[in-house]
């Protein structure tokens, strides 16, 4: 994956995935890691999403839990996070979710305790027979950071905009190959747009 970062250049990442279902399938277990290229950032995030199934064995409803600790230039930060989808069908699926962060390390001078709320929209969109595409659209806001050691709040009411875009191709019936481009904008003019993008594929074992 290729990640511009908020000074313009651009890194490389590496990004390592595991999971495992339960034995009815409707509880899901995963850890994330990734690592970049200028070895000054890491992250590692563990989850649990919980699917509830209603009378006629379809997901009405769909609840994730999920803890992550980041490093960034020494910048560190724990976070956890609880989000609830609700599947509409070929219509998409809409969530809210609630977050929590701690932000500390050698470049903050004052530990930051943060709550905020997302809202999202995502959709799978058949395009062909190959293709997929796969948009997703997210609102972030968080409102209120506390700072520890001076016993202080800052309320902020700019707003983190998030647009991704995920492409599948199909070659075979076992190999597919992705393309992901996500462009993550702020209502703060000090932050830049931020560019993203990715290339992959899926091989099964």
């Amino acid at each position: 994956m290729g990640l511009q970062n908020p000074f313009g250049n651009y890194d490389t990442a590496i990004s390592f995935g595991a999971s495992q279902s339960s034995i009815y399938g409707d509880v899901l277990y995963s850890a994330n890691a990734m690592f970049y290229s200028n070895l000054n950032q890491a992250s590692l995030s563990l989850g649990r999403t919980k699917m509830y199934l209603n009378d006629k064995y379809k997901v009405s409803w769909i609840e994730s839990v999920g803890i992550g600790y980041s490093n960034n230039y020494g910048a560190q930060s724990v976070s956890a996070s609880f989000m609830r989808l609700k599947p509409m069908g070929k219509k998409g699926t809409i969530g809210m979710g609630l977050n929590y962060s701690t932000n500390f390390g050698k470049l903050i001078e004052n530990t930051l305790i943060s709550f905020g709320y997302n809202f999202l929209y995502a959709n799978s969109i058949k395009v062909t027979d190959r293709l997929m595409y796969s948009p997703a659209f997210i609102l972030a806001h968080t409102p209120i950071t506390y700072a520890t050691k001076v016993d202080s709040s800052l309320a902020t009411n700019d707003v983190m905009f998030i647009l991704s875009n995920s492409f599948t191709y199909r070659i075979t019936k076992t190999f597919t190959i992705n393309f992901g481009y996500t462009a993550i904008k702020s209502t703060n003019t000090d932050i830049p747009l931020i560019n993203s993008f990715m290339i992959g594929s899926k091989l099964p074992f």
